[in-house]
């Protein structure tokens, strides 16, 4: 009971301390560690099959029923309906096949967020960029005491791959008091509500809301830590990423943030998670799953803008990390594309101001091919706007949205010889 007191005490000493004096010394203690003989045989991954799906729900049940986190004790598996999206990316450590550690990044959709039931989070939403709320985190027992090689590969692997190839700026989550000063004090996140909220229906279940800024984080790195060594200083690890050949990365070359290849068994997964818990979904949710996973239907779809009515769909819409430069006056701006379709595209200003009826700016593809674009304003919310297009490269163009349709037919060629 003391220790427990002792140890609260000076986690809160180091929060609230003055001239930011907790946050020097847990930075000057920060320490990495980098692959060795046991470390290197793990590898971090983005979960792709069922069995990889599966073993990282079951061991994330294990760990909420072991701590006294979930009142569904009975359950094989932990599963949500955010876990229905495949803009819900479950990252995963895995030891000689075995999934030994996981974290789930919960793109920001027409499902929302876990987080939107006990936090208002418009004011993040009105930043700059995507959102995501960070979920599902545990590490196995037996890899707990080794977390610095674990934990910490998984949680910079994970964000690495969210912010510079998904294009996700802002992560929300819920932490206990431990972790809300580890992401505070080591990676710079801000509290979005100074009272810890329960969450899952459970008094045990308690966590203090925090946003953690991507550009916030990288701006800051290269002053706030100083130390040459490698494993101490998180501004090296951050741009050396020494683990680079343990964590597998997408190769494809396309901006898609949802993959085009989604296996049979992960749809017989799918199907299996939405009778667990097809009762937790509303009218409005099972037409936005139905619309993720047939993107080559006329299907009607829930505008992002925030309406409540469905309409629609005229084309199929891919949601892509893209950049769009245009003028505004004498001045280059740059913004970015949230999604696309053969004849329009939703693009997120970095300030509402800069929305105009007509843009005129140049698109850029992630291997570098610039098109040239002129669009006419559908709908605007705030900082989000949408623009069907009135001129483009159209060879270009042709060339970019067939490439992304091949990478869709060569999947379901996979799937219907699997």
């Amino acid at each position: 009971m003391l220790r427990r007191f002792l140890k609260k005490a000076f986690l809160r000493f180091l929060y609230y301390a003055p001239f930011d004096l907790g946050g020097k010394f847990m930075r000057s203690k920060f320490k990495a560690t980098l692959p060795d003989e046991e470390f290197s045989k793990i590898v971090f991954k983005v979960a792709e099959t069922r069995v990889e799906l599966e073993k990282a729900f079951k061991l994330l049940q294990e760990i909420y029923v072991e701590s006294g986190l979930t009142s569904r004790v009975y359950d094989e598996q932990r599963i949500q309906k955010f876990n229905l999206l495949p803009t819900t990316n479950v990252f995963i450590a895995m030891y000689e096949g075995e999934v030994i550690a996981t974290m789930s990044h919960i793109l920001d959709s027409d499902f929302g967020l876990p987080m939107d039931n006990y936090v208002d989070l418009s004011e993040i939403r009105s930043r700059r960029g995507r959102v995501a709320e960070i979920s599902g985190l545990c590490v196995k027992k037996g890899w707990r005491s080794k977390s610095q090689g674990v934990f910490m590969v998984l949680a910079l692997y994970s964000h690495k791959y969210s912010y510079e190839i998904l294009g996700i700026r802002h992560f929300c989550m819920l932490t206990n008091y431990s972790a809300k000063v580890f992401y505070n004090k080591i990676f710079f996140a801000e509290a979005i509500d100074s009272k810890k909220v329960s969450y899952d229906g459970n008094k045990n279940a308690e966590g203090y809301p925090q946003v953690l800024d991507m550009d916030n984080l990288i701006s800051k790195l290269k002053t706030h830590y100083t130390n040459p060594i490698l494993e101490r200083n998180l501004a090296l690890v951050w741009s050396a990423f020494p683990w680079k050949k343990q964590c597998q990365f997408k190769t494809d070359g396309l901006p898609l943030i949802v993959s085009p290849l989604v296996e049979r068994e992960q749809g017989e997964l799918v199907e299996k998670m939405k009778t667990q818990i097809g009762t937790e979904l509303n009218e409005l949710e099972k037409v936005h799953l139905d619309n993720v996973y047939h993107l080559d239907e006329f299907k009607k779809e829930i505008s992002l803008h925030g309406k409540k009515m469905a309409s629609m769909r005229k084309q199929p819409r891919y949601l892509v990390n893209m950049k769009i430069k245009f003028l505004v006056g004498k001045n280059i701006l740059a913004a970015q594309i949230l999604d696309i379709s053969f004849s329009g595209f939703s693009v997120f200003f970095e300030d509402s101001q800069e929305v105009r009826d007509k843009i005129i700016g140049n698109l850029t593809t992630n291997s570098g091919v610039s098109i040239k674009v002129k669009g006419s304003l559908v709908w605007k919310n705030q900082k989000k706007a949408a623009y069907k297009i009135d001129y483009i490269e159209e060879d270009k163009w042709l060339d970019f949205i067939e490439s992304i349709e091949k990478a869709y037919d060569d999947a379901e060629k996979l799937d219907e010889i699997a």
